[in-house]
């Protein structure tokens, strides 16, 4: 099911082993809030804009948002705001999965960000990738993205690997 507007419930994604909760704060960026072994109780932020975006690209010329040689925190994270959401599911049998997509955009630079996350049936794996596309006026250069970020909150000594 697509999502237009900014969701006013948790957006989640779970199975059998694992549950990824995924919130949008006030300003509008989506965050991950909670990523637990299936029905474990999380201490999730509700929202409140803490913790990292659920991307963050480099883009020449943009800079990052102080000075430093991490992959992360860049100029632009701050501006990739929730633009929608959609759940799938496929495989078959044992090979069966459920995929949750978020979508970003960034005003400024048209850049477009699509946020995967998928769930094999019976693992307690999470994949994760990111795909970006350019829908601005303007050549972009990605000098890198993160393919995984979260900064998850309380202990997470329940999650192996």
């Amino acid at each position: 099911m697509a999502a237009d507007l900014t969701p006013q419930t948790p957006i989640t994604l779970a199975n059998d082993e694992l549950e990824l909760v995924v919130e949008v704060d006030r300003a509008g960026i989506p965050r991950i809030t909670r990523l637990t072994p299936a029905g474990q109780a999380g201490d999730g932020q509700a929202g409140d804009g803490s913790g990292q975006p659920l991307a963050d690209v480099i883009l020449a010329g943009e800079g990052r948002s102080w000075s430093s040689r991490r992959y992360c925190e860049s100029a632009i994270a701050p501006r990739l705001r929730y633009a929608g959401h959609e759940h799938q599911a496929g495989g078959d049998g044992a090979r069966s999965w459920r995929q949750l997509r978020v979508d970003l955009a960034d005003a400024t630079t048209g850049l477009r960000v699509q946020v995967f996350y998928r769930m094999l049936a019976g693992a307690g794996v999470v994949r994760s990738w990111v795909v970006l596309a350019n829908h601005g006026p303007a050549p972009l250069t990605v000098q890198s993205v993160t393919s995984f970020l979260a900064e998850l909150p309380g202990d997470v000594d329940g999650l192996d690997g």
